[in-house]
């Protein structure tokens, strides 16, 4: 995940443009305050299940990976398009406790994409509802930020 991939601005291009065409008019506020040449975590609000991720994706010009719910990987064709895009899954409760241990490896991955000054997106609320409020947020970002700042 440290490298450019062509692949993903492949794919990317046009869904880009049907992104453009889609959503007309899109207001990027202090958009020259993302820093280019350090590593940012995007922790954009989950009102909009997977258009949320697509916000982040083409409003910026980078290729941040992912955190997302390890239940979507269960299907090896879905699994390997959603590693193309530079997603990873992160393991719940809800997934089996035994699972949890699977994180470890997951946050040693993030905390590695930030030491090579890369992006990350984690969404804080960690789900989407229909509901249009801010829920309780989750712990995922600070544990990340701060096993990085560590190291």
């Amino acid at each position: 995940m440290r490298k450019w991939s062509f692949t993903y601005e492949l794919i990317k291009f046009p869904l880009d443009i049907w992104h453009y065409f889609f959503y007309r008019k899109i207001t990027i506020i202090d958009k020259q305050n993302i820093p280019k040449d350090r590593p940012i975590i995007f922790a954009p609000n989950h009102q909009n299940a997977i258009m949320d991720a697509l916000a982040v994706i083409f409003t910026s010009r980078m290729q941040p990976v992912f955190l997302a719910r390890s239940d979507i990987f269960k299907n090896p064709i879905i699994a390997s398009i959603l590693h193309t895009f530079r997603i990873y899954p992160v393991y719940r409760i809800r997934d089996g406790a035994s699972s949890l241990d699977k994180n470890e490896e997951i946050f040693n991955k993030s905390v590695k994409i930030l030491e090579y000054k890369k992006a990350m997106a984690i969404f804080p609320e960690a789900a989407h509802t229909e509901f249009r409020r801010l829920r309780k947020l989750k712990k995922g970002i600070p544990r990340v930020a701060f096993i990085a700042e560590k190291q």
